[in-house]
C-alpha cells in the first residue's frame, strides 16, 4: 500500500503536510513556479503563519510515498495572498536574479563573456554562441536571460544550475518506463496521440536574428500544416537553412504527441525520457523527452502530468 508523505520548509518552519500544492518544471519558461496552500489559522509560536513568513524565503517541498522523498520544488517565496486557506507564491532560483539592475554594452560579446560578467557567481550549462554588440539597459539578470529567449537560447535552472541553450541533456536524463495498457499499467489518464511520420504536416519558420537587429526568414515543410517558429542568431541564410531541415527532422517522427498523468511514483523530473511501452500495440513503443511536468499534491493524493517533447 501506498501512503503518501510530505515535508515543507519554508524560511525556519518546517511541516509534514499541507492543504495543495502545485509546482510546474518547464524549460520553455523563464520561471519554474509553485504555488503552496497551508492552514490559514495554524499558529506558531503564538503567531499567526502569516507573521512568521516574508518573500524572499527559501521553500523546498518534498513529497513521496511510504518515507521515501522526491524534490519537487525548491526555490523562495514570491509572495503571499491573504485568503483563506493562505497561499504561497514561489519561483525557483530565478527570483534572485529579479532582483538587480543591470546597465551595459558588450562590444563583440560572446555567451561566455556574458556570463563571466554577470553570472559569475552561479554555476552554468551552456552552449557556445556569439551575440555580437550586447545592450543591456535597466534590465535584470532574468531579463537579461529573457533577452536570450527572443534570439533562440532557452534558460531555465535544473537542479541548481543555470542552463542556456541546452533543454536536452543526455547526462542528465534518467529513463523511466511507463505502461499505456495492460496489467502493468501504470497510467492515471491521457492526452496521448500517436502519429506516423508521414502523417504529420508541419510549417517551420525559421528566424535569424543579427546584431544590428536584422533578420532573415526560411520556410521549410508544408503549407497549411501546424506551423512552428524557430529562433536562431547570427547564421547565414545557408546555414539558418541547414538548421531549419535539422529542427524540422526531428520535429517529424513516428510516435506519440501531448500528455498523460500519473502517480508520484515513478518520480519524473523536467529534461528525463520517458519510455511508453504498450503491450497491446508492440510496434508503438518509443522514448521521449519530457519537456514539462506538473506536480499536483493534496490530501486527495499526489500526481504528476508529463508532456512530452520530441524523441529522444
Amino acid at each position: 500500500m501506498m501512503v503518501t508523505c510530505s515535508e515543507i520548509t519554508i524560511g525556519k518552519l518546517v511541516f509534514n503536510y499541507l492543504h495543495n500544492a502545485e509546482a510546474t518544471a518547464d524549460w520553455e519558461q523563464l520561471t519554474n513556479s509553485c504555488t503552496v496552500q497551508l492552514p490559514a489559522n495554524l499558529s506558531l509560536n503564538r503567531n499567526r503563519l502569516r507573521n512568521l513568513v516574508k518573500p524572499g524565503d527559501s521553500v523546498a517541498i518534498k513529497a513521496g510515498y511510504n518515507g521515501i522523498l522526491h524534490d519537487v520544488f525548491k526555490g523562495y517565496v514570491a509572495g503571499i495572498s491573504p485568503k483563506v486557506p493562505i497561499e504561497f507564491r514561489c519561483e525557483d532560483d530565478m527570483y534572485l536574479l529579479k532582483q538587480s539592475t543591470i546597465n551595459d554594452h558588450i562590444n563583440n560579446c560572446s555567451l561566455s563573456m556574458l556570463i563571466k560578467k554577470h553570472f559569475n557567481d552561479i554555476e552554468t550549462d551552456a552552449v557556445d554562441a556569439e551575440l555580437g554588440n550586447f545592450r543591456m539597459e535597466n534590465l535584470n539578470r532574468a531579463k537579461i536571460l529573457q533577452k536570450l529567449k527572443e534570439l533562440g537560447l532557452h534558460s531555465f535552472f535544473r537542479q541548481g544550475v543555470l542552463v542556456i541553450g541546452k533543454p536536452y541533456d543526455p547526462a542528465f536524463a534518467q529513463r523511466i518506463t511507463f505502461h499505456l495498457n495492460g496489467e502493468k499499467c501504470n497510467i492515471i489518464e491521457d492526452n496521448l496521440e500517436y502519429r506516423r511520420a508521414q502523417d504529420v504536416k508541419l510549417l517551420v519558420t525559421a528566424i535569424s536574428l543579427y546584431p544590428d537587429g536584422k533578420r532573415k526568414e526560411v520556410k521549410i515543410g508544408d503549407q497549411g500544416g501546424e506551423s512552428r517558429t524557430l529562433n536562431y542568431y547570427n547564421l547565414s541564410v545557408e546555414e539558418l537553412r541547414k538548421a531549419a531541415e535539422r529542427d524540422y527532422t526531428r520535429l517529424i517522427y513516428d510516435g506519440y504527441r501531448g500528455s498523460f498523468s500519473t502517480f508520484l511514483e515513478p518520480y519524473v523530473r523536467q529534461g528525463d525520457i520517458v519510455v511508453l511501452e504498450s503491450p497491446e500495440e508492440s510496434d508503438r513503443t518509443g522514448a521521449f523527452w519530457v519537456d514539462k511536468v506538473v506536480y499536483k499534491l493534496s490530501n486527495d493524493g499526489f500526481r504528476q502530468e508529463i508532456k512530452l517533447g520530441p524523441r529522444a
